[in-house]
């Protein structure tokens, strides 16, 4: 390859023919198509989908699938976002992020969080674990004991979670709960928490 086209000189680098029919459709069809997925809707639907581009458009739904393949196209997919509307946004991230990038000395953060209506479940029968020639098998199904509440908060310096679990949603749980990361918490530290709502 190398040879041939040392050979060629300048004209080896032009562009040869490439295998396959001429192009059906220019680059103005293809904008169009980018447009109306991008801008508009189909009459029944949320949002267009390979069949209805193309039969609205009138070209192959070959054609329209490898078109949105090349953009990245995927109409059906969502992500979802919110604003905050709280004046004082920017500076409460700044404290946050400031005290876990570069925390005070003698101290200790931690973000606490909760878990609601959390399932107690029971197996019907022991597990059988994991062997040579076997997989670990449960059974499908169990005994429920109602729901109980998991409380946690991480401490990121050192991986460690404190966690307990309560019957019931109240203040009174999650008090108990900061008494509990108070008596586990070195007295010399000073500890910064940051409470999920």
């Amino acid at each position: 390859m190398a040879a041939a086209l040392s050979g060629a000189r300048i004209e080896g680098l032009r562009e040869k023919e490439r295998p396959g029919g001429p192009r059906t459709h220019d680059d103005e069809r293809v904008a169009e198509v980018g447009n109306t997925a991008l801008h508009s809707k189909p009459p029944q639907g949320t949002h267009w989908s390979v069949c209805t581009m193309g039969e609205h458009r009138g070209i192959s739904k070959s054609t329209v699938y490898w078109w949105f393949k090349m953009f990245g196209g995927r109409l059906h997919r969502q992500r979802h976002f919110k604003i905050a509307n709280d004046p004082f946004f920017v500076e409460k991230v700044h404290d946050i992020v400031g005290l876990y990038m570069s925390s005070p000395d003698h101290t200790v953060v931690l973000c606490v969080d909760e878990k609601t209506q959390i399932q107690v479940l029971e197996r019907t029968q022991p597990l059988l674990p994991l062997g040579v020639d076997y997989v670990k098998c449960v059974t499908h199904d169990h005994i429920s004991h109602g729901t109980t509440m998991l409380f946690a908060v991480p401490n990121v310096a050192t991986i460690k979670v404190l966690t307990e679990c309560k019957e019931r949603h109240r203040h009174q749980e999650f008090l108990a709960f900061l008494k509990h990361i108070e008596a586990n918490v070195t007295d010399f530290l000073d500890i910064h928490l940051i409470v999920d709502n």
